[in-house]
């Protein structure tokens, strides 16, 4: 913006009425403050209406008056001042001004006439100057030079305004200092703030304890907060909404999972009704606030702020009388609980009492309290730490216990067992002697028998209850096996990410699979693959994590990505990996699997695709023309579309065909193309009316009926198909049949 002409820049050099009578001087050795208080004239502006330009033009129409005193309900005041610079070396300054809400610094000398930047606590981050200090503003001060400078200082905010306005001259580079140091010790609070919460959420995961959760939220919003108060949160996100007033939202939402964490750390349910449900209702309450910070943030209110801290003052009252209530009734963890808030409270309110008086002096004291949020939270971190140490230590304990408790019970079971047992041979035994007193020689050979019974009874049980507790931890093994497998598979998050519209046919034979499907996104190219390991449970699972983490090997870290490649390394590193380059070697696992690649191609989107007795199915419509080779044909069409195969090599991944190499085909695709790979364990299903195989013809009739459904759709309609088909009595026994195979089926639309 031009705020001056040349013809302004001429009536500035022939009025000396521009300029304030006496400047303010520079010399000497250089100091770490300037207060130019005393040097500076004021005019107030009611209305907010004078511009830079009428100053200018007409000095003589305005009336400045050296003072320091600011006139209320002005909505803005114009303040001018002159600094002459006798120093001779090259010195950066920041100019700081208070009050704060808006302030502009226009520069005139004897040859220029400048704007030169806005800074202020209700400036948008992107148009001030220095977002991290809204009080400071850069200049330059020339060396021989007398610079008059002009500010209009923004008044119009009541709750904000200040009657006197300050401003200060201070060196840049020990002012730099200064704000490194501080950045520096923030840095060093947050992160430890963020370790600690990330360490306890590990923790939740492990013992599903609630007040691990909560502390993992209360003390990372802390840290979020303290990024937000130090105003580098612009600095880091480059948001222009992340303002001093974004701190207001992330402190309520930390005292709201504070107070949670009061509940669940000392067991309020259990042993305090009252409290607990007291701060559950207290929760609650902070939704108020919350919305009037959001009206605040929309600019319908002033800066709530101080009374936002007054509010967690009156929360930390009553958790601090909570506290000291837990301490009297001798709970293991009140004293940890108790010091931590007394220290975290001391040192609040002395926060608050910052932010309320805003102290405008340089001192010890006032640095003390501007971080004194910091040092309270510091030793809040370090209390809990050791209590939560102590609930760790009690919950392993209470795991250890619940275990006990266990194996007791299940000994007084058998205890049981063996009484009743007992018992009962002592009434057989006295009925024998009853019924059969003249016949001893007989009683005493039931008497032998009933013993040589109850001895193989005993050990019958024994075998027995071995048996099924075996059982039980191999089924308990296979199915924690399971969890581990589909937590290397691809998660749904990660496959929306990449495929819009998608679904996945997953069903393990016995409990893990020797099928798998894969995905990732690597050079801007969309892979994903389907695999059918061999076999199926417990072997065929051990293939597929060796075959998860080749493909993680190849693609993600060694960033091949060409289909015929990526198989190619696939077969070599599994040689390798099962030793079968080894002719001794009688391990003759392997795998087959289809291999796909979507990338744009000169504005075209194509497939890539290499497999191993595997096939891709594409769907098209009719209107799109497709180049047809031995590899890539039309194999049956309907309604407009047709579906077409990629047929595979018929190459298997495994020791006898380790020097041949995959091919790559290619085909382009079109918006709404759907594309499916699968492994054989659907086409191979016995079932239905004539108990025969699912086959390849069924499945792919299927397809071209349901490709327009949605994928969710297309996913619940083939379960049901194949449902149908395994249930479906059998001719001979009219039982239905089993799953014989693992089955994974991927289908993406375009």
């Amino acid at each position: 913006m031009v705020w001056v002409s040349t013809v302004s820049i001429i009536v500035l050099a022939t009025h000396h009425l521009a300029f304030p009578q006496k400047p303010f001087t520079l010399s000497g050795s250089l100091q770490k403050n300037y207060a130019i208080g005393q040097y500076i004239e004021i005019i107030p502006d009611g209305v907010g209406v004078i511009e830079f330009e009428e100053i200018i033009e007409k000095p003589n129409a305005f009336e400045f008056v050296r003072d320091t005193n600011l006139t209320t309900n002005s909505k803005q005041h114009w303040i001018r001042f002159s600094v002459e610079n006798h120093m001779q070396e090259h010195i950066d300054w920041l100019l700081y001004i208070v009050p704060k809400q808006c302030n502009e610094v226009f520069r005139v000398c004897e040859t220029d006439t400048t704007f030169i930047a806005r800074n202020g606590e209700y400036v948008k981050n992107s148009q001030s100057v220095f977002p991290e200090n809204p009080s400071v503003i850069p200049v330059k001060i020339p060396s021989n030079q007398v610079i008059t400078f002009y500010v209009r200082i923004n008044t119009e905010i009541e709750q904000e305004f200040k009657p006197w306005v300050s401003i200060n001259l201070r060196p840049a580079e020990v002012e730099m200092k200064s704000y490194l140091r501080n950045w520096i010790i923030l840095a060093v609070l947050v992160g430890m703030l963020v370790s600690l919460g990330f360490y306890i959420l590990f923790q939740y995961i492990l013992f599903r304890d609630k007040s691990f959760l909560y502390f993992f939220l209360a003390f990372s919003s802390m840290a979020l907060y303290f990024i937000a108060y130090e105003r580098v949160g612009y600095a880091i996100s480059g948001w222009d909404s992340f303002t001093r007033f974004t701190g207001n939202y992330i402190a309520l939402f930390c005292t709201f999972s504070y107070i949670g964490f009061s509940r669940y750390f000392l067991d309020t349910e259990k042993k305090f009704s009252k409290w607990h449900s007291f701060f559950k209702w207290f929760q609650v309450f902070y939704v108020i606030p919350l919305v009037l910070i959001i009206l605040i943030n929309l600019g319908f209110f002033w800066n709530f702020t101080p009374f936002i801290h007054i509010i967690h003052i009156i929360a930390f009252v009553f958790l601090l009388t909570f506290a000291i209530t837990t301490f009297r009734k001798n709970h293991y963890l009140a004293g940890y609980y108790l010091w931590a808030n007394t220290i975290f409270f001391t040192f609040l309110c002395a926060f608050v009492v910052y932010v309320i008086v805003k102290p405008n002096t340089d001192t010890l004291a006032t640095h003390l309290l501007a971080n004194s949020l910091k040092i309270g939270s510091f030793g809040q971190v370090l209390l809990f730490t050791l209590a939560l140490s102590n609930r760790i230590g009690l919950l392993n304990r209470r795991v250890l216990e619940t275990e006990l408790e266990k194996e007791r019970m299940e000994k007084d079971q058998i205890l049981r067992i063996q009484d009743i047992i007992t018992n009962t041979n002592l009434d057989l035994e006295q009925k024998v002697k009853e019924r059969t007193s003249e016949i001893n020689s007989q009683k005493e050979e039931l008497k032998t028998q009933a013993e040589n019974i109850e001895s193989a009874y005993q050990e019958i049980s024994k075998q027995k209850m071995i048996i099924e507790k075996a059982h039980s931890q191999i089924t308990d093994s296979l199915y924690y096996a399971s969890l581990i497998q589909r937590a290397v598979l691809p998660s749904n998050e990660i496959i929306n990410k990449y495929f819009d519209q998608n679904f996945i046919l997953y069903w393990p034979r016995d409990i893990v699979s020797g099928d798998f499907y894969w995905t990732a996104e690597v050079n801007n190219q969309k892979l994903f693959a389907v695999a059918d390991c061999t076999g199926h449970g417990v072997p065929g699972a051990f293939m597929s994590m060796l075959g998860i983490s080749l493909l993680n090997e190849i693609v993600k870290r060694e960033h091949i990505t060409k289909p015929s490649e990526v198989l190619d390394n696939i077969k070599d590193n599994l040689l390798n990996a099962l030793q079968q380059e080894d002719e001794e070697n009688e391990v003759r696992d392997g795998m087959v699997i289809a291999f796909c690649a979507i990338s744009d191609q000169q504005g075209k989107t194509i497939l890539d695709y290499a497999g191993s007795h595997t096939p891709c199915y594409i769907i098209k419509s009719d209107n799109q023309s497709v180049e047809l080779t031995p590899h890539i044909e039309k194999t049956i069409a309907k309604g407009g579309y047709s579906l077409y195969t990629i047929k595979p090599d018929n190459i298997p991944i495994s020791k006898h065909f380790k020097d041949k190499s995959f091919k790559n085909y290619s085909i382009e695709l079109k918006q709404g193309d759907m594309v499916y790979i699968t492994s054989d364990g659907i086409i191979d299903q016995l079932g239905g009316p004539d108990y025969k195989k699912f086959s390849t013809k069924r499945l792919q009739e299927i397809l071209l009926d349901i490709h327009l459904q949605d994928a969710n759709s297309q996913k619940d309609y083939i379960e049901k198909k194949i449902l149908d088909w395994i249930n479906y009595p059998d001719p001979e026994t009219g039982s239905p049949s089993d799953q014989i195979d693992d089955i994974c089926v991927v289908g993406i639309r375009i």
